[in-house]
């Protein structure tokens, strides 16, 4: 007896021979692998609201392309968190992830078969993992920091509570990650937007990340839907922070959120 799928992929590219390899290479027992050769039948099909796992898409498509499905999927609650694999041969792709503000990572073509493979399993495993809340996050990055002998840092972005939505901490999260080491840790947080932790990260390297989500949420704030306040709080090191320290320190992302004159604001502090 075959089980019935559990899992869904959806895969876009409008050569169709890239796309039947993609789709045999990522078909095993319990997936659906479901092609569509432009990005309009497959924003039909994801915002039907079918559970979808995971989206590998080309970017370079007539009509709807890679760019522009993401921010349509940032539209829609259901879809806003959908993890996409860009699988592209343009060079450029990579400065363009921040901004797009999703869950987005990038293949080039011509690209391996058994990597493609395992960014897909990669990806639905994350997405079926337990969600942790953020001072368990914390706990285990001071810990594993603890035995190595080395510093935790944070970046915590928030959003004005009453002006968040979806579509906003999902393209702040999107910054937010594309400025991170892959070895950096970074979760989606209510009632605030996102946190960063960078373990075993020296004070210097984490202020330069620190100001590069700056930089990309500066850059990418016109993007940000409901003209959201944003703030984000930058500490150096949080190896001694207790739960009621972080809530202090959360506080102040949100004040800092709640006080940019311009909707955006960042502040550094020692905790």
């Amino acid at each position: 007896m075959i089980d019935s799928p559990t899992q869904t992929v959806v895969v876009i590219d409008d050569e169709d021979e890239i796309r039947a390899l993609m789709e045999l290479a990522l078909a095993r027992p319990g997936r659906t692998v479901v092609g569509f050769a432009d990005g309009n039948a497959a924003l039909a099909y994801l915002s039907a609201g079918r559970p979808v796992d995971v989206v590998v898409s080309d970017v370079r498509m007539a009509g709807l392309d890679g760019y522009s499905l993401v921010q349509r999927l940032q539209e829609r609650t259901a879809t806003a968190g959908t993890p996409v694999i860009f699988v592209s041969a343009n060079d450029a792709v990579d400065d363009r992830l921040a901004p797009v503000g999703s869950d987005v990572e990038y293949v080039r073509k011509p690209f391996d078969i058994a990597d493609l493979r395992a960014r897909v399993d990669a990806s639905i495993a994350r997405r079926a993992a337990p969600v942790l809340g953020f001072h368990e996050l914390l706990a285990r990055a001071i810990a594993r920091a603890s035995e190595a002998g080395d510093s935790v840092s944070v970046i915590l972005v928030a959003t004005v509570p009453e002006q968040r939505s979806p579509g906003v901490a999902s393209t702040i999260a999107g910054i937010v990650r594309g400025c991170l080491r892959r070895s950096d840790t970074a979760a989606m947080l209510p009632p605030y937007a996102c946190a960063a932790l960078l373990a075993g990260c020296p004070a210097d390297r984490a202020r330069d990340i620190a100001s590069s989500v700056a930089a990309g949420l500066e850059a990418g704030r016109t993007s940000l839907r409901c003209d959201a306040h944003v703030g984000l709080a930058f500490a150096r090191d949080c190896s001694a922070l207790d739960a009621g320290r972080m809530l202090e320190f959360a506080a102040t992302a949100v004040g800092a959120a709640a006080s940019a004159p311009q909707r955006f604001a960042m502040r550094e502090t020692s905790v």
